[in-house]
């Protein structure tokens, strides 16, 4: 498999993985929202070094202004993740915190989306080396 179908299969996986992690929290099926969440993880993991692989593959300066725009977005949603992370274990200790970790849960995956889109324009103005 090359790096960019890898790098898309990755990426699929990871917002199938996100769904469900909301899908399965919105229900309260925990043991399933765990199992889910760490999928998504696995599949972040994934999409991230397929995506330095094709980082090697392409010229994104090419791609002008989006590249920065999309990388530090990147960069940001990425490290955002821990926050329905530590949410949702602190909503294990007290439910209190469930409906902050799902709306923040929520951003999560329209941070995802967003990184997605910016990718994908990135990768039609840049150049196959």
């Amino acid at each position: 498999m090359n790096a960019l179908a890898a790098f898309f299969t990755g990426l699929g996986l990871t917002v199938v993985f996100l769904l469900l992690a909301a899908w399965t929290g919105h229900h309260h099926k925990l043991r399933a929202h765990v199992l889910a969440v760490l999928s998504a993880l696995v599949g972040l993991g994934a999409s991230i070094y397929f995506a330095l692989e094709l980082g090697k593959e392409f010229d994104l300066e090419v791609a002008g202004w989006i590249t920065p725009v999309h990388l530090s977005l990147a960069r940001v949603t990425t490290a955002f993740y821990l926050v329905p992370i530590v949410l949702g274990i602190m909503t294990w200790r007290r439910m209190s915190w469930r409906r902050l970790h799902g709306r923040m849960g929520l951003l999560a995956i329209a941070a995802t989306v967003l990184t997605t889109v910016t990718g994908a324009i990135m990768l039609y103005y840049s150049e196959r080396l």
